[in-house]
């Protein structure tokens, strides 16, 4: 132990309690000191927290990028190696930030009369002020792609737009954003140049990495329904050939027991059904599945190529909803009709047990919030295919 050489005049001048009170501290740190214990403990217990939390963010890390890989994105796929410089990520965080500030707080476009928020300006007005510690391995895009698309209404405009935000990107991060349209982030059926393959993107129609419902206006819980009928499908019969093939085959099928149309009561129109029809519509998914079930009611959910849904294999989806492929509607028919009203009551409880932690805006946006800091662990959100055509 070193020897501080000490001054005999500053001890000459401090009280005798001091004095003692010095020689005491040395004697038990001396002490200390012989029998190789610290008393400073603190140095430790730092180390081996920040040892814990590199550890969880490396595993968020390669969770990102297995979410990415696995995708199997036409866009490819690149390593991107973690920086643990939180000072780096903090101030490409704020760079981007304000840069893509000019992407932001476009006029909500309208809808089959809704006129917003749509999922991108909730997650816009829910994370956009958030430390970077709210989004573990990513760093966030805040864009208006929806709104800006159907502002510009030109596929060119568009596309000049997105490349301007896709030259923000640097290799050295992965980056997350949402994503509502059909069309995706690409604006079209088609593959669009210059999308980064270390983007994440959360869409609800088939068209990004991860499924997320196809939100609109929330809908209420409804009374449990008086049906007269079997099935009722209510919207444009002509959005998609699979869903035009799925109406046939259940009119030829259920006759008058089957009621198709558009009304401005749809909500109580529905009520006279046991089931809502529910087939795919511009993109892989539908509004109807999630307004039925917001509603408190049964949708069949009917798919042509590949099943594009939220909550796949984390929630039980034979529980809440009837999914079939269009090619097979026989087969998915027979099952309607064995399902009796008993377990119809059990599939609605199962249902609005649900509702607020999965199929409205604010359970929606904590799936999200969990996804991004612990992955799989606290959210029932699932990385899946990523697809560009139609």
């Amino acid at each position: 132990m070193a020897i501080v050489p000490c001054n005999h005049d500053m001890f000459r001048r401090t009280s005798p309690v001091i004095y003692a009170s010095f020689f005491v501290f040395i004697a038990v740190f001396t002490i200390f000191d012989v029998t190789n214990v610290s008393l400073f403990f603190i140095p430790e217990i730092s180390y081996k927290t920040n040892e814990i939390v590199d550890n969880e963010r490396e595993q968020l890390h390669n969770f990102a990028l297995n979410c990415l890989n696995n995708s199997q994105s036409i866009y490819g796929f690149e390593n991107v190696p973690i920086i643990l410089n939180d000072t780096a990520r903090q101030l490409h965080f704020e760079w981007i930030l304000n840069k893509t500030s000019i992407y932001r707080g476009y006029p909500s476009h309208c809808w089959a009369g809704y006129c917003g928020p749509w999922i991108e300006e909730l997650w816009i007005s829910r994370f956009g002020s958030s430390n970077l510690s709210n989004f573990g391995p990513y760093i966030p895009l805040f864009i208006d792609w929806l709104n800006i698309w159907k502002k510009l209404n030109s596929p060119r405009k568009y596309r000049q737009v997105i490349s301007g935000v896709f030259s923000l990107l640097s290799k050295d991060y992965i980056y997350i954003t949402v994503v509502q349209s059909s069309f995706g982030i690409e604006g079209m059926h088609s593959k669009l140049i210059g999308v980064p393959p270390n983007l994440l993107i959360l869409n609800p129609a088939g068209k990004g990495h991860v499924p997320i419902p196809h939100l609109m206006k929330e809908k209420p819980i409804m009374p449990e329904p008086s049906p007269k009928i079997k099935v009722i499908f209510g919207g444009n019969e002509k959005a998609h050939k699979s869903r035009l093939k799925s109406i046939r085959d259940f009119k030829l099928y259920f006759g008058p027991n089957f009621q198709s149309g558009k009304w401005n009561n749809w909500e109580n129109e529905f009520l006279s059904s046991e089931f809502v029809l529910s087939p795919r519509g511009y993109g892989r998914a539908a509004f109807r599945t999630f307004e039925a079930l917001q509603m408190g009611m049964i949708p069949i959910v009917t798919y042509d190529d590949y099943l594009w849904i939220p909550y796949k294999n984390s929630i039980n989806w034979s529980k809440i909803a009837v999914i079939g492929n269009v090619t097979y509607s026989n087969e998915t028919i027979s099952y309607i009709e064995s399902i009796s009203r008993q377990e119809q009551h059990e599939m609605r409880k199962n249902i609005l047990s649900l509702r607020e932690s999965h199929f409205t805006y604010d359970g929606l946006m904590n799936q999200i919030a969990n996804f991004m800091t612990s992955g799989y662990k606290k959210s029932d959100l699932r990385c899946d295919r990523y697809f560009v055509y139609e």
